[in-house]
């Protein structure tokens, strides 16, 4: 019972079907029992991309902080912590983040469309279609791109072409969905 790895585990899995009070309760024991430096960083890291899921920004930002004392170097967790902000609308911190984390892993497509949504919030348009534009040109059927350079068409008044890049979408995500953020 005071293996936490085995709660963070199956928190991954009740993230994953989308029960997300319940991967919570899970990553919540996963921390109580940390017993090394990896469980310690998997396990905050973890809880702090679901928190950033659930809204629950400060407590995010808490288990990112955490995480990153284990692992300062890991690129995970600026590329998720940059979701995080780009969410609360704090757009020069998730652009730094995100840039951090592209300087460690250049073409992580994850990454590419995170900082091109928080160029999308801060009104950069022309960087976040570059951006979308480099994921797509990594990963032709990536759901995230096509969703964020869809908006961005919505923005530009360009009914056609956001029309086309959410049908390309949901093509994609009929194919198979790639992670949680991308289901929800």
């Amino acid at each position: 019972p005071g293996f936490g790895s085995a709660y963070n585990n199956r928190g991954l899995i009740f993230m994953r079907r989308g029960e997300m009070q319940r991967a919570l309760d899970e990553f919540n024991l996963a921390v109580k029992f940390i017993f090394n430096d990896q469980s310690r960083y998997l396990h905050h890291y973890n809880r702090a991309r679901l928190q950033g899921l659930m809204k629950l920004y400060d407590a995010s930002l808490a288990d990112y902080a955490e995480a990153q004392k284990v692992n300062p170097d890991a690129p995970q967790v600026p590329s998720y912590r940059c979701i995080t902000y780009a969410s609360m609308g704090r757009f020069d911190e998730a652009l730094a983040d995100c840039n951090a984390a592209l300087a460690k892993v250049p073409n992580q497509i994850y990454t590419l469309t995170s900082r091109a949504n928080a160029y999308l919030g801060k009104g950069n348009l022309d960087a976040a279609l570059s951006d979308y534009n480099q994921a797509l040109k990594i990963n032709p059927n990536y759901v995230r791109a096509y969703v964020g350079r869809g908006q961005l068409f919505e923005k530009r008044r360009n009914a056609a072409a956001a029309r086309s890049d959410y049908r390309a979408a949901a093509t994609a995500v009929l194919a198979r969905r790639d992670d949680i953020d991308t289901t929800l």
